[in-house]
């Protein structure tokens, strides 16, 4: 199918491509998520009409992930888990733990900013993923130490 994006989209295209995708991604991705049109002549015309206001409102949303990315530069933050003797923590810690840490800096990031591979389920320091927008990246330093109680610590 051939869709024109309203966005960038890494490994497609920016923001007025014209370009072929799989049917499937398309319908149950691209379009459903406002991130493309089908590509009609009624379409066409609308993009042409709305490009200086979507391409007005892509720079202002990178505008805002610099701003965040700027309060995050240098930064570290530290999760407390309890561990036991050997360092592996009782639990896990995911994205929303790591929202958490940032929210007592007053950072307000959302769920889906954070990438990480897998749980994170030992004490120690980890570069994470950020992930603003399709262009602005960048990697937090979080250290996740265990608690008072901990076996681990009580051991040291």
């Amino acid at each position: 199918m051939e869709i024109i994006l309203l966005e960038k989209i890494k490994k497609l295209g920016t923001l007025g491509d014209k370009i072929k995708v799989r049917d499937g991604f398309a319908r149950n991705f691209l379009i459903p998520m406002g991130k493309a049109l089908r590509v009609t002549k009624a379409n066409e015309e609308y993009f042409e009409k709305q490009k200086a206001e979507i391409a007005k409102r892509s720079n202002d949303e990178k505008a805002k992930a610099e701003v965040v990315l700027n309060s995050l530069e240098g930064k570290t933050f530290v999760v407390i888990r309890q561990a036991g003797d050997a360092g592996h923590l009782y639990g896990s810690v995911g994205a929303p733990e790591i929202i958490s840490a940032l929210q007592k800096s007053d950072i307000s990031l959302e769920e889906h900013h954070v990438k990480l591979a897998g749980p994170l389920r030992e004490h120690g320091m980890y570069l994470v993923k950020i992930q603003l927008s399709q262009e602005i990246e960048s990697e937090l330093r979080v250290w996740i130490i265990p608690g008072p109680g901990s076996a681990f610590a009580e051991k040291k």
